[in-house]
């Protein structure tokens, strides 16, 4: 047999047996077959699940800046890897039944599938960007502290480009952890926050001490200086009093308004005192004495206000000496006045109450004899009713015998 032949015998054995294998006794079908409707169903189940992963993600996805902070080359694959998720997500979005169709020629898997797998990746960067979060913000703590009452006062608003400064040091501090550089961030975090509370100190005296040396230095300005020396110099050394405890105590808020408003009395006394310079320069010498009993008028005001003393007798200080003399005695007086208005009002109160205790007593006492009484005059009663019923006995008792005793005739 030659070779042609032998392909020849090859090719109808072959064909026969197909015949053979294809011959059966049950009808031909695709195996795992699911109808139409089972299908619709299976595809509307998977749809839901991812639109309900999509939903959820996405929100979490709108809030994760913030996360930007601490690491921003994870941050930026988290969203190239959620705009990937996004892109398979929305070639079924609007079409349910091809979430579980295949995704392409090359891949045995659905869009669901393929959506599925683009998430994981999503949720995997996501949670390492939240381990870092928690990482950094221990290590850290001091720094977000420190930054965040920068932005409290508004420090960007005072001193721009220091804050940037402070800003950009702040966000290396968190490239250093990222980085696993723990030690650097440690040693940069005592610069940082070094450099930031400079920064606090300069905005908070910037707020509260120097719109005081603007007021100050016109002042000054306003010849005020050479008019009132003395007050001058006073409100110049609290003005630098209240500097330094500002700045020693930045963040004490009684503190600086009690300094600062010491200053604000001692600017305001310099301008007082300054008028009553300028009005006694513009008075002519003949006026002198005018102004004399213009000043002892006053002070006789207050002295018959008081209790109708007059000084005038005295020198200009001796009056003023005696007035306070005579207001301290009156405050001494008035709170010893008080003082004995009150002990009299309580010892009255006590006796009033010790008497109504006493009335309450005599009333219980009364009530109580006369209960007596009455539990006396009812056993009384009772004694003489039944002596009456003993009475009305033996009466009935004698009658009845007589009658027995005359009978009948």
């Amino acid at each position: 047999m030659n070779n042609f032949q032998k392909c020849a015998l090859i090719i109808v054995t072959g064909v026969a047996l197909t015949a053979c294998g294809s011959s059966s006794t049950k009808p031909a079908e695709v195996a795992g077959s699911i109808t139409p409707v089972d299908e619709s169903v299976q595809a509307e189940g998977i749809y839901e699940a991812a639109k309900a992963d999509y939903d959820f993600w996405l929100k979490k996805m709108k809030d994760i800046e913030p996360l930007e902070l601490y690491s921003k080359s994870l941050y930026k694959d988290t969203l190239s890897a959620w705009a990937k998720a996004v892109d398979v997500y929305g070639d079924f979005a609007d079409d349910p039944a091809k979430a579980i169709k295949d995704f392409s020629i090359f891949s045995s898997g659905t869009y669901a599938d393929e959506f599925n797998e683009k998430l994981a990746i999503v949720k995997v960067k996501h949670a390492k960007l939240l381990e870092l979060k928690e990482k950094a913000d221990t290590i850290l703590s001091d720094s977000i502290d420190q930054m965040e009452y920068l932005d409290s006062i508004e420090a960007e608003t005072h001193f721009k480009q220091n804050y940037r400064s402070v800003k950009s040091s702040y966000i290396a501090l968190f490239a250093y952890v990222a980085d696993k550089d723990i030690g650097d961030a440690q040693n940069k975090q005592a610069a940082f926050l070094n450099t930031a509370k400079k920064l606090e100190i300069k905005v908070i005296l910037k707020i509260n001490i120097v719109p005081l040396e603007e007021e100050v230095a016109l002042l000054k300005k306003n010849g005020l200086g050479t008019l009132a020396p003395i007050s001058f110099n006073k409100t110049k050394a609290e003005l630098s009093l209240a500097s330094s405890e500002v700045e020693n105590n930045p963040r004490n808020e009684d503190v600086i308004k009690k300094m600062t408003d010491k200053v604000k009395f001692e600017i305001n006394h310099t301008t007082q005192v300054a008028n009553e310079v300028q009005r006694l320069r513009k008075t002519s010498n003949l006026k002198f004495e005018a102004v004399a009993l213009e000043i002892e008028n006053r002070l006789l005001d207050i002295s018959k206000a008081i209790n109708e003393s007059d000084f005038r007798d005295k020198p200009v200080r001796v009056q003023t000496d005696m007035i306070v003399e005579l207001i301290e005695a009156l405050t001494d007086s008035e709170v010893q006045t008080k003082l004995e208005n009150e002990i009299a009002s309580l010892e009255a109160k006590l006796e009033a109450n010790q008497e109504k205790l006493e009335e309450e007593q005599d009333s219980l006492k009364e009530s109580s004899k006369q209960q007596q009484i009455l539990r006396d005059r009812i056993e009384s009663l009772q004694q003489q009713l039944t002596l009456k019923q003993s009475l009305i006995d033996k009466l009935t008792q004698d009658l009845t015998t007589q009658e027995t005793d005359a009978g009948p005739e």
